[in-house]
């Protein structure tokens, strides 16, 4: 007969796999938990309000790249819908969304920073408000714009399902097609008021990230 857990000792191991994992549905109709990297933690450092001046998102400030206002760097919150005002250009609009405080952000950056001096069209946006935001793009060309924070409709603690949330209502049919698995996207691409996404196994030549 096999020893019984001890009801304490499996709540609390219930409550770890709760902080855990995360369910999530699958293209397939099926579920799986995903496990959360410990740098996707909700409770990162908020805004230091002295440095930084929050506001919701301005196209002028974008087309004119005005960056501070009376001496605070600008912070704006983006909207998917505030997508549809970026696409009035012809160019093709890249869109990545990033955790400031995650290792694995900065090679992405400083891959994207060196694609962005050499005139592409290209568009950060941090998945939580962080001080870590201005740490990572001070030295970039995205300085020159206001730094963008999601502001997603459907807001979450979790920055995966607020990612998720922010591309479903960016474009429905990504969501149709890839479900949750969107979390597996590398960037977004605005091109003629169409959005669609690059996901990490796109073939060879098709992701800017890992070519």
């Amino acid at each position: 007969m096999k020893p019984k857990v001890p009801i304490l000792l499996s709540f609390f191991i219930t409550i770890f796999l709760q902080g855990c994992l995360m369910k999530l549905s699958k293209r397939d109709g099926k579920t799986w938990w995903y496990k959360k990297p410990i740098s996707f933690s909700s409770t990162s450092p908020s805004l230091d309000t002295g440095q930084f001046h929050v506001q919701t998102f301005n196209y002028q400030n974008f087309l004119q790249k005005v960056a501070y206002l009376n001496g605070k760097r600008i912070v704006e919150m983006i909207a998917p819908k505030n997508l549809v005002a970026l696409s009035a250009t012809d160019k093709t609009l890249y869109i990545y969304l990033y955790l400031p405080n995650c290792s694995a952000t900065k090679p992405h950056i400083r891959r994207l920073d060196s694609l962005a001096r050499k005139g592409m069209n290209i568009l950060v946006i941090s998945l939580s408000k962080s001080d870590g935001i201005e740490k990572l793009l001070k030295k970039t060309s995205f300085s020159q714009y206001p730094y963008y924070i999601i502001n997603p409709q459907k807001s979450s603690l979790e920055p995966i399902l607020t990612e998720i949330n922010f591309i479903r209502e960016a474009c429905a049919s990504c969501y149709e097609e890839y479900k949750d698995e969107l979390i597996d996207v590398d960037y977004l691409v605005l091109e003629k008021s169409m959005i669609r996404v690059v996901r990490y196994d796109a073939p060879k030549g098709q992701n800017i990230l890992r070519d």
